[in-house]
């Protein structure tokens, strides 16, 4: 995340049995709001090109500073909400329950192993 350059709030990793560590982004809105110079939507945010390419050029950094394949990221995908306590993604002690959320987007976290990855997935070489 410290990457990113302070676009992602938190993330979330996946990668267990796979190929490859993909993540699952949780923008920070008002780090991204200002970076587009508009008050956008979290939706609208994580399809923002600006925002994208903040993303791509901060894992490319973070896969440039670390050679050992089992600390690349692939992929990730930026998602469209915040991580929400009712429903168990934050912990009582503030963190994420990184089961919880992998399981609450099921569909994001299948997609960062999609061959060929699907509109959205963002990849890194």
């Amino acid at each position: 995340m410290t990457a990113c350059g302070g676009v992602l709030a938190d993330a979330v990793i996946c990668g267990l049995n796979e190929p490859y560590i993909a993540i699952l982004g949780f923008l920070n809105l008002p780090y991204c709001q200002r970076l587009v110079g508009a008050p956008l939507s979290n939706a609208e945010l994580a399809a923002h090109p600006a925002v994208i390419a903040a993303v791509e050029a901060g894992l490319a950094a973070h896969n440039r500073d670390n050679a050992n394949q089992a600390a690349r990221i692939a992929r990730a995908v930026l998602l469209t909400g915040q991580p929400r306590l009712d429903n168990g993604e934050i912990t009582d002690k503030g963190y994420l329950n990184q089961a919880r959320c992998r399981d609450e987007y099921d569909a994001a976290a299948a997609a960062l192993f999609a061959v060929p990855a699907p509109d959205g997935v963002i990849s890194v070489a």
